[in-house]
C-alpha cells in the first residue's frame, strides 16, 4: 500500500483525491489563518480524512453537498462502536464542525450541518474515596482502632416523662420539673 502525507497525516493509498486536495485546503487555513499548533492540524486533518472517506461521493472524492447532520451522526456513531472514547469523539466532532463551517463559508456546502452536531461529553468522574485502612497503608502507618458506640443510658426520668414535660438534662426546664 502506498501513503503519503497531506498536512502532516498519512494519506492511504485509497483516499479520493478531492478529499486529499480539501484536506489540503482546509489544513492551510486551519494553520495559517486561525494560528493553530501542528499538532492540532495535524489531528483535525486525520479526522477529516475519516470523515470524508465515510461520506458519499464519487471516485473523485466526498460530495460535500450530501454532507449532512445524519453523515455526521452516522460518522460519529459508528467511531463510537470502535470503542473510541468520548474525548475522541468530541475532538471528532470539533474538527466535523469547524470544517463544515469553513466548508460553508467558502461555498462548497450550501447549509451548515455541524451547527446542530452536539459530541459526547468527556468523562468527568470523581476520584475514590481512601478507606481509613488503606489510607493508613498507604501512609505505613498503624491505624487507630474503630470506637465502638455503646448506647446511651436511659435515666429513670425520661422514662416516664419524656413525652410530657421536659427532663432536668434541659438547660430551660427547672430542675423541679422533673419527677426523679
Amino acid at each position: 500500500m502506498v501513503e503519503r502525507t497531506v498536512s502532516g497525516s498519512t494519506v492511504p493509498d485509497g483516499v479520493r483525491p478531492g478529499d486529499a486536495a480539501v484536506v489540503e485546503e482546509f489544513a492551510a487555513h486551519l494553520s495559517l489563518q486561525r494560528g493553530l499548533s501542528e499538532h492540532t492540524v495535524r489531528a483535525y486533518s486525520g479526522d477529516l480524512l475519516n470523515l470524508l472517506g465515510s461520506a458519499p461521493g464519487t471516485a473523485a472524492g466526498a460530495d460535500l453537498t450530501r454532507l449532512d447532520l445524519a453523515v455526521l451522526r452516522r460518522w460519529l456513531a459508528g467511531l463510537a462502536a470502535r470503542g473510541l472514547s468520548r474525548s475522541t469523539l468530541a475532538r471528532r466532532g470539533a474538527a466535523a464542525r469547524t470544517f463544515t463551517r469553513w466548508a460553508t463559508r467558502r461555498g462548497l456546502m450550501p447549509s451548515d450541518p455541524g451547527l446542530r452536531l452536539r459530541s459526547p461529553r468527556a468523562d468527568r468522574t470523581l476520584p475514590t474515596v481512601l478507606t481509613p485502612t488503606q489510607a493508613a497503608a498507604a501512609l505505613g502507618v498503624v491505624p487507630p482502632p474503630m470506637p465502638t458506640r455503646r448506647p446511651t443510658p436511659i435515666r429513670p426520668c425520661e422514662r416516664s416523662c419524656c413525652a410530657t414535660m421536659p427532663c432536668s438534662s434541659s438547660s430551660t426546664a427547672p430542675r423541679s420539673a422533673c419527677p426523679s
